[in-house]
């Protein structure tokens, strides 16, 4: 990731899945959660660094073992594009 938002499908399995729980969340990034399984990691905008959350995976037998995700943010090597620019 270099300083951009990225899609991540957290690896669970099970009987009768119906989502994951978040444990501890990033930071400084944030997270969205996109679908049973998935999320959006956001890293804060200037951060570069390694950021990590721990979650588990909740289904109809009840919550299973918590595992941890680690994100290495690059720093952010793309400049910004100009919209619009004037001159007062």
């Amino acid at each position: 990731v270099q300083g951009r938002p990225v899609d991540i499908a957290l690896p669970c399995s099970g009987p009768e899945l119906s989502g994951v729980e978040i444990l501890t969340p990033p930071s400084p990034g944030s997270l969205q959660a996109l679908g049973p399984t998935g999320v959006r990691y956001l890293p804060r905008p200037g951060f570069d660094g390694t950021d990590r959350f721990t979650f588990r995976p909740l289904g109809a037998g009840g919550a299973g073992a918590p595992a941890e995700a680690v994100i290495t943010v690059g720093r952010d090597t793309i400049p910004p594009a100009v919209r619009r620019f004037a001159l007062t």
